[in-house]
């Protein structure tokens, strides 16, 4: 009886599609973050729970008692401020081409990212500090330096597990939780989003040029439908940086209980150089994390509110006129 009350209430939540941002989250930030049925049951399991008793700023509430704030509340707020950008970057770029084609009469092509798209890099920018350990930064190696005779010396730390959270030559965890369905409850989520995930491909490759090359190799990929969602996720927050992208594989260990590693690419190996150079595109980690993204501009809100300052940054999203 429990069970089947279970699946009558997932079929009446999920009625509508499962990437529409259906489920409000309460925020002291952002005040109201929207989230869909998917990252709804991402954020519900163990995995990304986990994040809750993570500090954002390690050891910072002892000095500052109500820098408290959590790695998951981070991770949301960032979810929601791409989904900011990224819709924002979507009306400026069709203001943009109306204009061009008022003042010049020319039939400049809107640049328009995708709902398939946007599912991912949210979903990535939700999931961007899962493999963060205790302590956060805290615990990582860092280099200290000191002045000897008028010189900068550099010295390695030897504590902390990792040289950093994203070093998954080291550490495992961000496979593991996204990839490993045998012990990561996330990771079998993932899977059963997968086939919807890659049905909006499908439906999406015909409307989008930049992304039919890609969805035509899936043909050749026999279990994309499985497997496509996690991969691209996993794909889209390793190969954070343009020169890592210019190789289709980068060694990752996939393990806790053994140090070995192995190299991973996006989908088979005798297909992951095409899929790597017909997917890859900077922009989509850019929106998640670089100089001007979804992951500092909630930092920078969230960490100063939380260390009781009065600035703020101003990132108001504005359209052309």
């Amino acid at each position: 009886m429990v069970r089947q009350n279970l699946t009558l209430f997932r079929e009446q939540i999920f009625q509508d599609s499962p990437f529409d941002d259906s489920s409000a989250f309460q925020d002291d930030v952002h005040d109201q973050i929207l989230l869909s049925p998917l990252e709804r049951e991402v954020v519900d399991s163990p995995e990304f729970q986990r994040l809750f008793r993570l500090g954002q700023l390690g050891f910072v509430d002892l000095v500052y008692h109500t820098a408290n704030h959590t790695r998951g509340a981070h991770c949301i707020g960032t979810c929601g401020v791409s989904k900011r950008l990224i819709d924002g970057l979507n009306r400026n770029n069709a203001k943009f081409a109306s204009l061009r084609r008022e003042r010049r009469g020319d039939k400049t092509e809107i640049l328009e990212i995708s709902k398939v798209e946007r599912v991912l890099i949210s979903l990535g920018a939700l999931l961007h500090d899962l493999s963060h350990g205790p302590f956060s930064h805290d615990i990582e190696k860092k280099t200290h330096r000191y002045v000897s005779a008028s010189k900068w010396i550099k010295v390695e730390s030897h504590y902390g597990p990792f040289e950093k959270h994203d070093n998954y030559h080291t550490n495992p965890a961000l496979y593991v939780f996204l990839m490993d369905t045998r012990v990561s409850v996330l990771a079998r989520i993932l899977r059963c989003y997968s086939r919807d995930f890659y049905q909006l491909l499908a439906d999406e490759a015909h409307r989008y040029s930049h992304l039919s090359p890609f969805f035509a190799l899936t043909q050749k990929w026999k279990t994309a439908d499985q497997e496509i969602l996690p991969s691209l996720l996993f794909h889209l927050l390793v190969f954070e940086k343009t020169e890592e992208a210019a190789r289709h594989e980068i060694l990752v260990r996939t393990s806790f209980e053994s140090e070995s590693v192995v190299a991973w690419g996006l989908g088979p190996q005798d297909l992951r150089s095409e899929l790597h150079q017909a997917w890859y595109q900077p922009f989509r980690h850019d929106i998640i994390g670089n100089t001007l993204s979804a992951d500092l501009v909630d930092y920078l809100l969230r960490d100063l509110q939380r260390l009781g300052k009065s600035r703020n940054p101003d990132w108001k999203i504005r359209l052309l006129t």
